[in-house]
């Protein structure tokens, strides 16, 4: 099962055979913006990258089968164009995220 995000982070999981260097690199630079996490995968089967939004269904950013570097090198484009919610609530909570995310 996909980890529970509080507020408004949204959830990054990668379902692959091994972790992706770059996929790693991502959440150690991104650690603050989103709940990230790497299921492991059986040799050959389909490699994804989801995001998910609180409240929103989840949005299967790269499926491959047998990812490449190039593949792999999607992950900053892939996660920068969908960061931001459809819809968020605006309040206190989300105000500052939502800022940081913009800048």
């Amino acid at each position: 099962p996909e980890p529970t995000t509080g507020g408004v982070l949204p959830t990054i999981s990668l379902y692959s055979p091994c972790l992706w260097n770059n996929y790693g690199k991502a959440a150690k630079n991104w650690a603050p913006s989103a709940k990230w996490s790497w299921k492991k995968t059986l040799p050959g089967e389909m490699e994804v990258l989801v995001l998910q939004h609180p409240h929103e269904r989840p949005l299967h950013i790269l499926n491959v089968s047998g990812s490449t570097k190039q593949h792999r090198g999607q992950i900053f484009k892939a996660v920068t164009r969908n960061i931001f919610p459809n819809f968020g609530e605006l309040n206190e909570e989300t105000y500052g995220w939502y800022q940081a995310q913009h800048s």
